[in-house]
């Protein structure tokens, strides 16, 4: 590589490079054409070993102005290789052919710009810029290099095409971003994009960004940390997965629509501090967490724990709850469905299944695991018109009698039975009757379902099994009610105390 103007001299100068060499000193840019170019020519054809002797300063005979290098519509021959280097000035290489690639490995920046640019690869991997990389509109057709870069500006990719069906179409694993990093408007990975374990103070905008991989992951983000926003919206996936364990990020404004279908979200760990924009509806976030929960058969609750953290910070309490909700159902579903899918299910791992369907039943739908304790009032309320209806049919069909024996045994009653006064208000039919408990089928009904009350009227009154099919239906369901009745009646005082609620966020 020629590190003089001697050399340089002797490799014998074309009228471009003449042309840029004048520039470099003046500190002017050298516009060679207003388009990429399309093949070589002697007006526009310029050497990578005079560009990188241009790029690092040039020497004491031709000094670079301290500007930098200012280069537009060149059409560079061979291999830019600035690899441990360190640049004088802003390198600005702006519609520009690389007829081979482009190497700044470990290279010191100031600026660097290759809009509009294209070259078979791009290789920054360890490059310390002081402040942007700016590569929008930028093409390669091996990918760009951006592993472990440090950058204390920008990187842009608006609008790029890149490309490595292989591998990488853009790895910025480990990069560490003072600003913000934007794969947005027309930004283009054929390839895997791999963020992964990069920090970004800043915002990483993927906005309308496309990515795609026939197989594996499309886009990696695991372990990244963003401590601004993360947006992305309106953004297409191919037939590739998404990996998001781990990461996290502060705000985050998406859609439901960028997000792939289940089993190709990986969101197990993955963190934010607030949801923005108009996705934040709780059914929404719902159907998106469904989408990325499970992976490889096994069901990960952490990120509807997450949800309902971030919802409780918001100030959306209901939202918080319904999502502690569904956590619990799909943790019980997923259970059950362990087992039933083990090899060699036993007999008495079947009883096993039943129950934990029963009880996850119970638990969800009385008091919504603890997060929904009122729920329990309204199935209070409904085995209360359950018992109230039967309580009437019965004592209109005269099948109501007094719970006493002495009442039963008595002559009054005898008297009153023989003339078959039934439904009649036998309490206030005779004389001694008037002292006892009056029937109300309300009043009846309340004191067989609800534990805490003691009414007298099943200590009063009782079906009979000999007068009719109500009354016999009625001491039957007179056990099921009452004993349903505690059941609602505890998981309703567990709920509201916290007993049974499953809340580790």
């Amino acid at each position: 590589m020629a590190r003089t103007w001697a050399e340089i001299q002797k490799l014998g100068l074309t009228d471009a490079e003449k042309r840029l060499v004048e520039c470099c000193k003046a500190g002017k840019e050298c516009r060679l054409g207003d388009e990429r170019p399309e093949g070589p020519s002697e007006e526009r054809t310029i050497r990578a070993e005079v560009l990188r002797y241009l790029i690092l300063g040039g020497c004491e005979d031709c000094r670079v102005y301290e500007k930098g290098v200012w280069l537009k519509g060149a059409w560079i021959v061979e291999t830019l290789d600035l690899s441990f280097c360190q640049a004088r000035g802003i390198t600005a290489l702006l519609d520009c052919e690389f007829q081979g690639g482009a190497n700044f490995q470990q290279t010191r920046l100031n600026f660097l710009t290759l809009n509009r640019s294209r070259a078979s690869s791009a290789n920054l991997e360890g490059a310390s810029v002081d402040a942007h990389i700016l590569l929008r509109e930028f093409s390669s057709d091996s990918g760009v290099n951006l592993r472990n870069v440090r950058v204390e500006g920008n990187i842009e990719l608006d609008g790029a095409k890149l490309q490595n069906t292989k591998g990488y179409a853009l790895n910025l694993e480990g990069a560490q971003i003072n600003g913000d990093l934007y794969l947005r408007y027309g930004f283009s990975a054929k390839g895997e994009v791999n963020i992964k374990s990069s920090e970004i103070e800043g915002q990483v905008d993927c906005q309308r960004g496309n990515f795609t991989k026939e197989r594996g992951i499309a886009f990696n983000f695991q372990s990244a940390f963003v401590k601004r926003s993360f947006l992305f919206r309106d953004a297409t996936i191919g037939d590739g997965r998404l990996d998001f364990a781990s990461a996290h990020v502060g705000d985050l404004v998406d859609d439901l629509e960028s997000w792939p279908i289940s089993g190709r979200n990986y969101l197990n760990g993955f963190t934010y501090d607030k949801i923005g924009g108009k996705f934040t509806a709780v059914n929404s976030r719902l159907e998106w967490l469904s989408r990325g929960t499970v992976w490889k058969g096994e069901f990960h609750p952490q990120p509807y724990t997450h949800l309902a953290k971030v919802y409780r910070s918001m100030g959306r309490d209901a939202d918080a709850r319904k999502v502690l909700i569904e956590r619990n159902r799909l943790l019980a579903q997923h259970q059950r469905d362990k087992i039933i899918h083990a090899p060699g299910v036993l007999s008495y791992q079947w009883l096993n299944i039943f129950w934990l369907w029963l009880s996850d039943l119970t638990m969800n739908k009385l008091v919504g695991y603890g997060f929904a304790p009122f729920r329990s009032l309204g199935w209070l309320f409904g085995l209360w018109l359950f018992a109230i209806t039967l309580a009437h049919f019965a004592w209109t069909e005269g099948s109501m009698v007094p719970n006493s024996d002495v009442i039963l045994t008595s002559a009054d009653w005898q008297a009153y039975e023989s003339r078959t006064h039934a439904g009649e208000d036998w309490a206030a039919a005779t004389a001694p009757g008037q002292d006892w408990e009056t029937f109300h089928p309300l009043a009846w009904g309340a004191d067989l379902v609800i534990p805490i009350l003691d009414l007298g009227q099943t200590q009063a009154w009782a079906p009979s099994t000999a007068r009719g099919p109500v009354g016999r239906t009625l001491w039957w369901a007179q056990w099921f009610l009452e004993a349903a009745g505690w059941i609602v009646a505890g998981l309703f005082a567990a709920a509201v105390t916290g007993i049974i609620r499953k809340d580790d966020d």
